[in-house]
């Protein structure tokens, strides 16, 4: 075994940690356009009812937001009643109370009530996705940083040595790390609930102390900036702590007991990584925020492994693959892993076998997105004969995965039905008192709205297997109506539904044709339906839920 110089380490651990900030900034990249098609959103919603609210309250901003602060974190229109009934002018303050209670007022308070639900939807939805997109990124990471921190050692030290895949508990655990007092999931709820409070205070203000529609436009632009920003923060910090986790685990598994702190020396140092640069610690004592980095948000921080001495070194460890040429770089070493009868994997130059694959990336993936492609052919209450036009009843039933699975690709449904994940409800419409559905719908409930998992009809209504032709109309509308009435079960009183179109063509189907909007938080085709769009959906539909 041979001992690089510093620089050698230096330069490798820089590199990784160039990798894993770019990948996070994409990742922060691509939050960022979901808080920004939040903000859009949240703009037209606002509208509304900013026109409803034409009457000044002739209130200047520092009033409303004094009046405010000292108004609880009820409703909007509590908190709006609670900051105007301590008003200090008596007279305005009776006036404003007689507005309120009047009944030209009644239809703007229940707007600005549905504001708030909105506000809080969209924030949890958002909260969601990006618990969703982190998680994959940082299991990517943790991964990559493994394998990463491995090949330097074995290529750099020339190290032959076999070794394990990091196994997907560990993975697991290191997601897991609850390393500032809060896990990261924690976080992006407590900084989503701030955000949507911060939304709610400040069309407040902007209702009591009558702002332009440009201006509340801006605020709400820039109050969800403010969020994309700690969505951001918070996916590059989380990057140093499971990336510097990772290569610790590399270490552990190389035999490599102690390492050494290394922070990015420039002007943007901060004073603990300065000081703690360069000073030696036992890996088995190692804690984030305390001498692994990372030290504050947005560390650069990294280590350096400490080599065992020749004395120290496990020989027979050591000589177990061949020897990484200077030429090697990571994919093709990669490429020549094989796997020993010890189950370990080490080099073996020339081989150039099947790429090696991770034993498990730690992320539940099982909730995959579906893809959406069902067509709403025509409004009726009841399903319509293509050819004869004769209308037959329905009725809706929840089917168990014993009963979903014996639906096939092959046999002309979009999916196998076998493969829907433990934890999806799948609903079928029937013909009423029939025993073959007619469609089906998997759905997935979460906070402020039912996620459409995947959606299929019958063979016999799928007109890509029928050469153009169909038995039933109405289909796709009955599927759709049928997750609103799960989500409004669920206490979703807006009814939202929301889920990937296929493609922009099925996407504009949605948005002209059943009043969808489109909200790529976490796909390109993300659509939402809810309110009065799911409102006159469901109420196109008589079918009986069993």
């Amino acid at each position: 075994m041979k001992n690089p110089s510093k620089k050698y380490w230096e330069d490798r651990a820089a590199g990784r940690m160039v990798g894993y900030t770019a990948k996070a900034e994409s990742t922060a990249d691509t939050l960022g356009k979901s808080y920004y098609a939040t903000a859009r959103y949240l703009q037209g919603e606002a509208n509304d009812v900013f026109n409803a609210f034409t009457d000044k309250f002739e209130l200047s901003i520092a009033e409303a937001e004094t009046m405010l602060k000292n108004a609880p974190n009820k409703s909007m229109f509590e908190q709006m009643k609670t900051a105007l009934a301590i008003c200090t002018d008596e007279q305005k303050k009776q006036q404003l109370e007689t507005l309120l209670s009047s009944p030209a007022y009644a239809h703007r308070i229940g707007r600005l009530n549905d504001l708030d639900s909105k506000i809080s939807d969209m924030c949890s939805r958002l909260a969601n996705a990006e618990i969703g997109v982190d998680t994959e990124h940082l299991g990517d990471i943790i991964q990559s940083a493994y394998m990463q921190t491995v090949f330097d050692v074995t290529k750099g030290a020339d190290y032959r040595a076999a070794f394990d895949l990091i196994p997907e508990s560990r993975v697991k655990a290191i997601l897991s790390t609850n390393w500032s007092g809060q896990m990261f999931s924690q976080r992006v709820w407590d900084n989503t609930n701030a955000l949507a409070d911060g939304l709610k205070h400040d069309m407040l203000v902007g209702i009591m102390a009558g702002k332009s529609e440009q201006h509340m436009a801006d605020d709400i632009m820039n109050r969800c900036g403010v969020g994309a920003f700690e969505a951001r923060r918070l996916v590059r910090t989380e990057t140093t702590c499971v990336a510097n986790m990772a290569e610790l685990y590399g270490y552990k598994e190389l035999d490599i007991d102690e390492y050494e702190f290394s922070a990015c020396l420039d002007s943007r140092t901060s004073d603990l990584c300065r000081e703690l640069d360069g000073k030696v610690f036992k890996r088995n004592s190692a804690q984030a925020g305390v001498n692994l980095p990372p030290m504050h948000p947005f560390c650069r921080s990294t280590t350096l492994p400490v080599l065992p001495s020749e004395e120290d070194l496990d020989k027979e460890l050591a000589e177990l693959g061949n020897e990484i040429g200077a030429d090697v770089d990571f994919d093709e070493w990669e490429r020549n892993l094989q796997q020993g009868e010890d189950g370990k994997w080490r080099y073996v130059a020339g081989s150039a076998g099947k790429p090696m694959r991770f034993a498990g990336d730690g992320v539940d993936k099982s909730k995959g997105n579906g893809i959406i492609n069902i067509e709403f052919d025509e409004f009726v209450p009841c399903l319509k004969d293509a050819e004869t036009g004769e209308i037959f009843q329905t009725e809706v039933r929840e089917l168990t995965k014993s009963e979903y699975s014996r639906f096939k690709e092959a046999d002309g449904w979009n999916i196998d039905w076998s493969d829907i994940p433990d934890g999806e409800q799948v609903l079928g419409v029937y013909l009423k008192n029939d025993t073959e559905p007619q469609g089906l719908i998997a759905i997935r409930k979460d906070k402020g709205g039912v996620y459409l998992s995947y959606a299929s009809t019958a063979p016999i209504n799928n007109k890509l297997f029928n050469n153009g032709k169909q038995k039933f109309i109405g289909v796709g509308g009955h599927l759709f109506a049928a997750a609103i009435e799960e989500s409004v079960k669920a206490g979703n009183e807006t009814g939202c539904i929301y889920g990937y179109a296929a493609n922009q063509e099925v996407l504009n189907h949605y948005i002209e044709n059943f009043g969808a909007v489109h909200l790529p938080i976490t796909h390109e085709y993300q659509f939402i339906i809810d309110g009065e769009a799911a409102e006159q959906i469901l109420s196109k539909y008589n079918f009986e839920r069993i």
